[in-house]
């Protein structure tokens, strides 16, 4: 994690192997989108299979979660 959430510097990675327990496919990665859910409704009218719908978590960003064709799991955080 690099900078403090919330600023405009603020950079997360999180690596897993794929046997990895909660593992979701090949890859799972994420990144910050202006409008959660036109972003996720995008990426679903652009062929992704719907993960986690836009939902709220306490001490997170309103996030989502969709498969793309490829099986990867990508995250969508609300920045």
């Amino acid at each position: 994690m690099f900078g403090r959430y919330g600023e405009s510097d603020f950079f997360l990675v999180h690596l897993q192997t794929a046997d990895c327990p909660g593992a979701a496919g090949p890859a799972t990665i994420g990144g910050l989108v202006d409008d959660l859910d036109v972003a996720h409704r995008r990426a679903l009218d652009a062929g992704a299979t719907e993960v986690l719908g836009p939902h709220d978590t306490m001490g997170m960003p309103r996030s989502s979660a969709v498969r793309d064709p490829d099986s990867n799991e990508v995250w969508l955080y609300q920045g």
